[in-house]
């Protein structure tokens, strides 16, 4: 199989998972932080309405059909206190085969690839 033909493959399995996951994220926002991020995304999008929308909804403006590839880490401080969430609908496993060593630009997008590493 040609690169071009695996890179494209596993670009629409990345896309899957990320739809999996915003069905599971969707309404799982702490109001006060996400108001911040929703006046962020406006200044740095000009008001872009999709954009706007999706930060509001699901925390980030870069989803759905304006998806952009990333990896984001994050932090729950309720988590840490010893809060639990309500067990998804569908759990989720990540196995990882390949790390990618990248330069990132504006907002995160990967502007060119440095190296790969096999797990």
């Amino acid at each position: 199989m040609c690169a071009a033909c695996v890179c494209r493959s596993g670009r629409s399995r990345l896309q899957a998972a990320h739809q999996d996951a915003l069905a599971l994220a969707d309404g799982a926002l702490d109001p006060v932080a996400n108001a911040a991020i929703v006046e962020a995304t406006g200044k740095l999008t000009g008001d872009d309405p999709a954009l706007v929308d999706n930060a509001r909804r699901y925390g980030y403006a870069f989803v759905g059909e304006r998806y952009l590839p990333h990896v984001t880490l994050g932090y729950d401080a309720r988590l840490a206190a010893g809060a639990t969430l309500a067990e998804p609908a569908r759990a989720h496993e990540m196995r990882v085969e390949r790390v990618a060593l990248a330069r990132l630009g504006r907002y995160g997008v990967v502007q060119s690839l440095i190296s790969f590493f096999d797990a």
